[in-house]
């Protein structure tokens, strides 16, 4: 029976991701998060968006957060983009 074996993180696509988490009453503090993933295969962006929630919320050290703002995307740029910057 042939082995398969997950692509490695430099074949999947990479996507680029912003997370704004805010916490606290009295001494609010707010956190601003960025980077690139390369998730698996079927993975939806409710799952991505509760794995970088809680990498976040976790790093910088808050119980929980209200988002502010979240946005994940295609991290490569269309064709031609990189010729005009």
């Amino acid at each position: 029976m042939p082995r398969t074996s997950k692509p490695s993180s430099s074949d999947r696509p990479r996507w680029h991701w912003i997370i704004t988490i805010t916490w606290g009453v009295r001494d609010v503090e707010t956190v601003t998060a960025t980077g690139t993933v390369a998730p698996l295969p079927g993975k939806t962006r409710q799952e991505m968006f509760d794995f970088l929630y809680d990498r976040t919320v976790r790093q910088a050290n808050a119980q929980e957060a209200f988002v502010l703002f979240f946005s994940l995307e295609p991290d490569a740029l269309r064709h031609g983009a990189e010729q005009r910057l």
